[in-house]
């Protein structure tokens, strides 16, 4: 990189170097994509067998292209972060010492919020598509992880600040994420097998859907990725509680 596109980057950057932002984008993408790995497998391999469909005969090649994907998606989303945060003035990553203080708060609330999800939806989409919880305990431990790291680095860290500089509004963008990430659970409840209608399922995943993305990206703005990220593995854990009650 010549000086002068040095020095408009260190500017956009809010006075980050391109090689520091390299690093810290490449050290954040990595474990989140090596974390989305085992929700691959778990679709590719692990689904299909619980709900009694015909796998893919090109399924590794699939799971490496996806990898690959995954990878690219996860170093462009902490780029955007690490670069527009800044110049956004968002939290980022967030103030550790706020984040602790604030720790208990959030697992609580993710907590309560998890309980109410499981009672409103999970145990009733359970006896409808079993294959959508992992029976295996690598997947019950693995898949919150997933979306822990991946999930909130490529929609909060990355879209909710792309959607931010584009709203110029924290809030506006937060939402704007919610309801990408709600078309996105429609994609899935029709890859589970659950056709879009009007019934009490698909009203309140989609109610759900936005409403926790849009908490998450409202944490995210106003505290930083570290409590959008404990607050999701709070929610995540209803896979867990799943995989004990149901």
């Amino acid at each position: 990189m010549n000086p002068m596109w040095r020095l408009v980057f260190k500017n956009m950057a809010g006075g980050q170097s391109s090689r520091e932002v390299i690093f810290k984008s490449a050290a954040m993408a990595l474990p989140a994509t090596l974390l989305a790995i085992p929700y691959f497998y778990f679709l590719l391999f692990d689904f299909p067998r619980k709900s009694g469909l015909c796998g893919w005969d090109n399924a590794y090649s699939i799971l490496w292209g996806q990898t690959a994907m995954i990878f690219v998606v996860c170093m462009l989303s902490a780029i955007g972060g690490s670069v527009f945060t800044r110049r956004l003035h968002l939290p980022g990553l967030g103030e550790k010492k706020h984040w602790l203080n604030e720790l208990p708060y959030l697992a609580a609330g993710g907590l309560v919020l998890m309980l109410i999800i499981y009672l409103a939806f999970d145990r009733y989409f359970y006896p409808v598509s079993p294959g959508s919880y992992p029976d295996l305990g690598i997947y019950t431990a693995l898949l919150p992880l997933k979306g822990v790291f991946t999930e909130e680095l490529i929609l909060r860290y990355g879209l909710v600040t792309l959607a931010v500089g584009i709203c110029r509004n924290r809030y506006g963008g937060a939402a704007l994420v919610a309801g990408f990430a709600t078309l996105l659970s429609i994609k899935y409840l029709e890859f589970a097998g659950i056709p879009l209608e009007w019934g009490y399922l698909c009203i309140i995943q989609l109610v759900f859907s936005f409403t926790v993305n849009f908490i998450l990206g409202a944490v995210f703005v106003t505290r930083g990725l570290l409590s959008a990220m404990t607050l999701k593995l709070m929610l995540e854990l209803r896979y867990v509680l799943a995989a004990g009650l149901l």
